[in-house]
């Protein structure tokens, strides 16, 4: 038996082990050779920094944070956002999230299912997520609270259940 990763959880669930991936960067001469940085990035940062390094103006309305700076080994402040991730399962017609997840620097907040409380951890100090501190920071609690119950924005193209492929595609590649 192998030894016991640091990260609880694995693929698929929104615990460290699940949803941390490293963002590896190979740019001889740029970026530093065996740099490493524990920054949280998202996908929807990728845009904005390729625009930055390109010198172009990325589309307006974006969500991502430029972060070129950083990337190169120059000081760049993060931006204070939170970060979100939701689950649902299949067939739910428009009913809230399954699971939702939500990080804003050290504190990672988690809801395995709606009816269970918020789980709350210092992923600063507990990379693991061993010890819930929900009870111990209800401020920090009520904030995350806050934010996930506006976190939410249904799309307006894909569909909410999951496509039945025995329907018609319409013109934007979806089903009915």
């Amino acid at each position: 038996m192998g030894a016991r990763r640091p990260r609880h959880g694995g693929k698929g669930s929104f615990y460290e082990g699940g949803i941390r991936v490293p963002l590896l960067v190979r740019w001889p001469g740029r970026v530093p050779a065996g740099a490493t940085d524990d920054l949280a990035w998202a996908f929807w940062d990728v845009l904005p920094t390729l625009a930055e390094l390109a010198n172009a103006k990325p589309p307006a309305g974006l969500d991502g944070a430029p972060l070129a700076k950083r990337l190169l080994g120059e000081k760049q402040t993060p931006p204070e956002r939170f970060l979100y991730w939701e689950t649902q399962p299949q067939n739910q017609g428009g009913k809230p999230p399954w699971a939702v997840a939500a990080r804003r620097g050290n504190w990672k907040a988690l809801r395995q299912k709606p009816h269970l409380p918020l789980e709350l951890y210092d992923i600063g100090i507990d990379i693991g997520e061993t010890r819930n501190v929900a009870e111990a920071h209800p401020e920090v609690v009520k904030q995350f609270e806050a934010f996930l119950k506006t976190a939410r924005t249904t799309s307006r193209t894909y569909p909410v259940e999951e496509p039945l492929w025995k329907y018609e595609p319409l013109k934007t590649g979806f089903v009915r």
